[in-house]
């Protein structure tokens, strides 16, 4: 089966078009080298992805004749990512989670705040 093909089965991106964007962006690697989205890969191949700061590694069990349900996913495909990588991606989690402003512009009310932060409680 292609790789790209392979990652999507897998669901390890959305759909054929983001697999084959990362293989060809050099974000997927197969037994540690960049691959192109036509290789085959079959059992027993181990397959690194990097999604944002994060690479994730998977070892084949067994291909699939087609995409897979997701409860169906482990008996396919093992997880191997290190535990640094786990927690790298922890920490990227609770970071994104202390960031307030991650949905635009600041409110009325936020600005008051930041004001009063910078500047302390001096009268205008």
């Amino acid at each position: 089966m292609r790789i790209d093909k392979a990652l999507w089965c897998f669901r390890l991106y959305k759909n054929r078009r983001l697999s084959k964007d990362a293989c060809v962006t050099s974000k997927v690697k197969l037994e540690g080298k960049v691959v192109k989205p036509s290789v085959d890969v079959g059992p027993g191949d181990t397959i690194s992805t990097r999604k944002g700061a994060i690479t994730y590694t998977y070892r084949i069990l067994e291909i699939p004749k087609s995409r897979i349900g997701a409860k169906l996913l482990f008996q396919h495909i093992e997880d191997i990512t290190p535990e640094s990588e786990k927690q790298k991606a922890i920490e990227i989690r609770e970071m994104s989670k202390n960031y307030p402003y991650e949905r635009g512009r600041p409110s009325k009310k936020d600005l008051r705040h930041i004001h009063q932060f910078l500047h302390g409680d001096e009268e205008e």
